[in-house]
């Protein structure tokens, strides 16, 4: 049986190297667009925020005539770009029974199906059973226009469990790993050409024939062990290896010039220096159009490994063996304040936000900007990490998407809001519709009215 297995291990019985392990997923497509693209772009984040810090205030809805308190206060200047949402839940883990334990909504926090349910050390969790947003709408513009790339995935201070640390998915079983290393990534990205072109790509592209071709005896061997519903999964696995040849293959015919990229320690102390090189290389590869969709998780499901050395002294740990992220979420108290450590971190995500927008704003386009023809979300995936709760998710979306939206507002949906209505708008404004305004499971059908104001 290999039910539990992995892409990886299934690669490993296969005696395919890990090295095709793909930070991206591509597809031939056919089609054509007009104009500038639009593109896609989801942030996540972890332990939610503190509320009286984050979201502006005052009266009515114009961004440009709120306050914006300590932790978005670096959004300030660029309000006009900004569309911040409140009243969203991730419906579909409150109906899965993962009650006021929000670490475990992440591996379903972008599927909007329930998941299959399991233990995770006592505390209720879901495996996803169904694609991502970012993949249904990374087929659907693959389905229109053809791109080296269908999306890719770059990530930073991630564990290994995939049903922790994953929150992207081709579908059930399938978890889209992120790409940790710039430099790694700059060198698949951009192979041809630039400052991040290894000489060696090349040769080994020319001289590597299709890996499951040469593999085939030991596929149908392993086929003949196994059921129908194995079967099934083992051919998801290798259609998926299968295109990342066809990727390499299509990258190898690209020409872009990539930014250039270090080869960064992995210690924490890079970390910021990881956040921004990955923000490079997503903004070449939108305006270079090898893709549309793009993910950056700067963080796993409960920041563990991220302990903000750059931010001082922020007291000493409480619950857990540090004082990381998670440790801030759930004793957001220092010496300077009755929360001021948990607000100084989440203050310093906000910041490389802020950052990143201005790296699209800086590319024209068109008549306008990168930014302009961009949709990026950054989402949390619970309101108050020492709580666990995912109702009014902290959720901010920057960008017009070509015009579909309009920024510049504070849009107040009504309390728990399913994420599948966000999903629902955000598939349109990259101009693929989902039959019926549905995502994930039907019960949550429905579109997010006031994104186009």
């Amino acid at each position: 049986m290999i039910r539990n297995l992995s892409r990886r291990e299934i690669l490993r019985q296969l005696g395919i190297g890990a090295g095709l392990l793909p930070i991206l997923e591509a597809v031939p497509a056919f089609g054509a667009v007009k104009g500038p693209p639009r593109r896609l772009l989801i942030v996540v984040w972890t332990n939610g925020v503190v509320e009286s810090e984050f979201w502006p205030t005052g009266t009515g809805d114009d961004l440009g005539q709120l306050s914006f308190p300590t932790i978005t206060a670096a959004l300030a200047p660029l309000s006009s770009d900004l569309l911040f949402l409140s009243g969203i839940e991730i419906k579909n883990a409150a109906d899965a029974g993962i009650k006021e334990f929000g670490h475990q909504t992440y591996a379903t926090m972008f599927t909007g199906t329930r998941g299959t349910p399991f233990s995770a050390g006592g505390e209720p969790s879901a495996r996803a059973v169904s694609a991502s947003i970012d993949q249904v709408i990374a087929d659907g513009v693959a389905g229109q226009v053809p791109l080296p790339l269908r999306s890719l995935h770059l990530g930073a201070m991630r564990g290994g469990n995939a049903y922790y640390n994953c929150c992207f998915y081709r579908g059930e079983g399938l978890p889209v790993a992120p790409e940790q290393s710039p430099m790694v990534a700059a060198n698949k990205l951009f192979m041809g050409t630039g400052p991040t072109a290894s000489p060696t790509l090349a040769r080994r592209i020319a001289e590597r024939k299709s890996l499951l071709d040469s593999a085939a005896a030991d596929v149908t061997s392993l086929n003949r062990t196994l059921g129908t519903d194995d079967r099934r999964k083992l051919g998801a696995h290798l259609d998926s290896i299968r295109e990342v040849e066809r990727q390499v293959a299509r990258l190898a015919e690209s020409r872009c010039d990539g930014p250039p990229v270090q080869d960064l320690p992995k210690v924490m102390e890079s970390y910021p220096a990881v956040i921004a090189s990955h923000t490079d290389i997503i903004v070449n590869a939108f305006k270079c159009d090898l893709t549309r969709v793009a993910t950056l998780q700067v963080s796993d499901y409960n920041g563990d490994r991220i302990s903000f050395p750059w931010l001082g002294d922020l007291g000493k740990a409480r619950t857990f063996p540090s004082r990381d992220h998670h440790d801030l979420a759930h004793n957001p108290r220092s010496v300077l304040g009755p929360v001021e450590a948990k607000v100084r971190a989440d203050t310093w995500f906000v910041q490389q936000f802020a950052a990143m927008i201005k790296k699209f704003k800086d590319v024209p386009e068109g008549d306008g900007t990168l930014l302009d023809n961009t949709v990026i979300l950054f989402a949390n995936h619970m309101r108050d990490g020492a709580r666990h709760n995912y109702d009014n998710l902290p959720l901010i979306l920057a960008g017009r998407a070509g015009g579909f939206i309009k920024p510049g507002r504070f849009l107040r949906a009504p309390a728990l809001t399913p994420t599948n209505h966000l999903y629902v708008g955000l598939a349109e404004a990259m101009g693929v519709p989902l039959p019926n305004q549905s995502f994930g499971n039907i019960e949550y059908r429905g579109r997010l009215a006031g994104l186009s104001g």
